[in-house]
């Protein structure tokens, strides 16, 4: 019984372990075909320029975009993605 207690333990102390880099896969679809790329970012804390510190972008062909990020670190992230029609490499906000 205490071999199986401690057995438990040790995998849960495995599961409860530091937490790691991982990899992340985004698809955006939507884009128009047109000027200009499509920018995905990674943001913590809010959605400023400063916020987002890991970030990728590809021409629009059409269809679905697929975009990899790898070595995240651990934490809670929004993803943020937009086309750049203007070919600024920002986000452009009007209103």
């Amino acid at each position: 019984m205490r071999a199986a207690f401690l057995a438990g333990l040790a995998v849960l102390a495995a599961l409860t372990g530091p937490a790691r880099a991982a990899g992340l896969e985004v698809i955006v679809e939507g884009a128009e075909p047109g000027p200009g790329e499509v920018y995905v970012t990674l943001c913590q804390g809010g959605l400023s320029e400063a916020a987002c510190p890991i970030g990728r972008s590809a021409p629009v062909r059409g269809g679905a975009e697929r975009f990899v990020f790898t070595d995240v670190p651990a934490g809670v992230w929004a993803v943020a993605a937009f086309q750049d029609e203007n070919g600024n490499g920002r986000l452009d906000r009007t209103g």
